[in-house]
């Protein structure tokens, strides 16, 4: 374990701040939301769980993802289930709606499938933020490694490709800008780059150029922008904040990786049982986030977080992170929110974060369990939905 002195007291003091910079947090005024920023700018108003989608390889997944274009494939009854639970937002990480090769020209296809998505999230009574996995010059195996195809990542490097990422947001904007479910546009999923460059790339200047692009055609919409390095906590120092007054920093919060990633049940959490972790640990990665906040005086948001359901102590580590994200005021989102799909349920090396499933790697369906039940404890804190928004 690794303690920062006077980390503790640090933390405390951003808790106390609230979720707009030094600003308080307000006490509940998420049942009434009077904006789609109002959402983002008080305290807790979202909490809710992350869906994806690629674009379908048959000769690769055969039909485990479905026999169309995208998969896996999700019906109303998937999101029913999850509104069920309490949340109120899905994170919608999807394939963008341009092309990945020029010309770069909208896909009709993506845009229909992402049309059905939001259609399915606003029925369930859900807001929804969207999340591009790809685009223009990035390719789905620049996030998910896949041996048997190439990773496309020359959006780093080609000026060209990035005018059309931030072509592609702005056709996106002016398509859900009136959609009153559509509550963040979250610029790219996973921001990183393995590429030795000369000089070393700017995300934070391509952030800035997609803002302004999507700000020409929505100027409410908020923006969610994560950090390079898979925007883990530690990447927030990198951000350089983008001046617009309607932009989110987010996280992917899977720290300590080495709990929470583990493919073997070796390290522990809260117990001397193992090699451990504690809720020190956890107190000291919100560190970050902390000071990010305090020092930019802007909200940040968790927009994906958790932990293979078997790890031991999954249950108490879910809660204790929970918590910490109460306590800031955070929104957040758990990765993820799986199909019933019962051909995609096949595919068990996929469920490792399925915590509908269980604490059981060797149990593959769904049942009550102990993680759904403080999963639930939290999502049912949810007052803010479409149903009564004010605006």
């Amino acid at each position: 374990m690794k303690i920062r002195l006077g980390g503790i007291v640090l933390l405390v003091a951003a808790m106390l701040a609230g979720c707009n910079g030094g600003k308080s947090a307000a006490v509940d005024s998420c049942s009434a939301i009077t904006s789609k920023w109002a959402l983002w700018a008080g305290g807790t108003c979202l909490r809710g769980a992350n869906v994806w989608q690629r674009s379908n390889i048959v000769s690769i997944y055969g039909t485990a993802l479905g026999s169309g274009l995208f998969g896996p494939v999700f019906t109303q009854t998937d999101f029913d289930n999850l509104a069920k639970t309490g949340a109120n937002v899905v994170f919608i990480s999807h394939p963008g709606l341009y092309s990945e090769i020029p010309p770069y020209l909208p896909n009709l296809d993506a845009q229909t499938n992402l049309d059905n998505l939001l259609a399915m999230v606003a029925k369930a009574n859900m807001y929804a933020v969207i999340s591009f996995r790809t685009g223009p010059g990035r390719s789905e195996e620049d996030i998910v490694y896949q041996a048997s195809l190439p990773a496309l990542n020359s959006v780093w490097t080609n000026p060209a490709e990035q005018t059309a990422w931030a072509d592609m947001w702005s056709y996106t904007a002016k398509r859900y800008k009136t959609n009153p479910v559509v509550v963040g546009y979250d610029l790219m999923v996973d921001p990183h780059t393995s590429l030795i460059l000369s000089p070393p790339y700017d995300w934070n200047s391509l952030a800035k150029k997609i803002t302004d692009a999507i700000r020409l055609a929505d100027i409410n919409t908020p923006v969610l922008i994560g950090g390079m390095n898979y925007s883990s906590a530690a990447a927030l120092a990198g951000i350089v904040p983008t001046g617009d007054s309607k932009t989110v920093y987010t996280v992917h919060q899977y720290d300590p990786i080495p709990y929470t990633l583990q493919a073997a049940q070796a390290v522990s959490y809260g117990t001397t049982i193992y090699d451990f972790y504690s809720r020190t640990d956890l107190l000291n990665i919100f560190l970050d986030v902390a000071t990010f906040k305090s020092s930019r005086n802007v909200p940040v948001g968790i927009s994906e977080f958790g932990a293979k359901r078997f790890v031991p102590n999954a249950v108490q580590f879910l809660d204790d992170e929970m918590g910490i994200m109460e306590s800031y005021g955070l929104n957040y989102a758990i990765w993820d929110w799986e199909t019933t799909d019962p051909a995609y349920a096949t595919i068990h090396s996929y469920d490792a974060f399925n915590f509908r499933m269980g604490t059981d790697p060797a149990i593959h369906l769904d049942a009550p369990n102990v993680l759904t039940t403080v999963i639930q404890k939290y999502f049912q804190k949810n007052t803010a939905r479409p149903s009564n928004r004010a605006y």
